[in-house]
């Protein structure tokens, strides 16, 4: 028997999701699912004796389960917004397993993609028109991901990385709305960025290369044929350039996205897959 153990922040809006990920873990044989509130685990840490925990984004608490999993060990899903077609009125979520994103690409069949994600995300022609006057978009980590990676440093880091090969203008774009959080990563408050003149869409046109931590934004540069630098927390991560190839011809070789999106549109699944088990089956045969 199969202990899991699916942790609820008791946030309105979420707590229905969360009941339907424990729903459908009881679907299969050999699992043992306990849904349990945040606060036992800031009560007396992770609960002995368990196999895996769940857990949905880093806010409330999940955070420190992140890190304490990560830490002993301990296999633990992380479930949060989508790669595709994100949202959760749209009902789409990533599902990783002891990672914060599926930074990892494996070869697969194009079917999934195909049957549920292309229509709405098409792929541009690679690369999309260079101009001599093109910038470098940066994409910093929101204050709630800089906590939990302890990557509060990430945008000044990498402005001086830039500078040593590339003397383009950088616009430094950071989400609009974002979640700060205090040093125990509960959250303080929603802050709003100032606002940009132009759209992402517009600034990607522009854009000779992403530069980004951690945001889902670089799968739409990808698809745009732009592109991108990220780190080991972006979904990007395995077609990612370097800092030394900015001004490099090899910038422009062709990565293999579609390859990247075949593989993303299999790790991420509609909360009726959640509720029915479909979507924890590649995990627990």
């Amino acid at each position: 028997m199969t202990s899991v153990v699916v942790y609820s922040t008791g946030r309105p809006d979420t707590t229905e999701l969360i009941f339907g990920f424990a729903q459908g873990l009881r679907q299969i044989d050999g699992i043992e699912v306990d849904t349990v509130d945040i606060q036992d685990f800031k009560d007396a840490g992770l609960r002995p004796n368990t196999d895996c925990f769940v857990i949905l984004g880093i806010l409330r608490g999940t955070g420190f389960v992140f890190r304490e999993c990560r830490e002993r060990n301990i296999d633990f899903f992380y479930i949060d917004h989508a790669y595709f077609n994100a949202g959760y009125d749209r009902g789409w979520l990533r599902l990783a397993k002891n990672h914060h994103t599926m930074s990892e690409r494996q070869p697969c069949d194009p079917a999934r993609w195909e049957m549920y994600f292309a229509a709405e995300n098409p792929i541009s022609s690679w690369p999309r028109q260079r101009n001599k006057d093109d910038v470098i978009l940066v994409l910093p980590p929101t204050n709630a991901v800089g906590w939990m990676f302890n990557a509060q440093s990430w945008l000044e880091d990498t402005l001086a990385e830039i500078s040593k090969y590339s003397d383009r203008p950088i616009i430094v774009r950071a989400k609009p709305n974002e979640p700060h959080v205090d040093e125990n990563g509960e959250l303080i408050g929603m802050i709003a960025n100032e606002s940009h003149a132009t759209s992402l869409d517009e600034d990607l046109q522009s854009a000779h290369c992403v530069v980004a931590y951690n945001s889902n934004s670089t799968i739409l540069a990808s698809r745009m044929g732009v592109p991108v630098i990220t780190t080991q927390y972006n979904p990007c991560f395995s077609i990612s350039r370097t800092f030394a190839q900015l001004e490099s011809d090899t910038l422009w070789d062709e990565p293999p996205r579609e390859e990247l999106f075949h593989w993303l549109a299999y790790n991420q699944f509609h909360f009726e897959e959640f509720q029915n088990g479909e979507a924890w089956k590649q995990f627990f045969p």
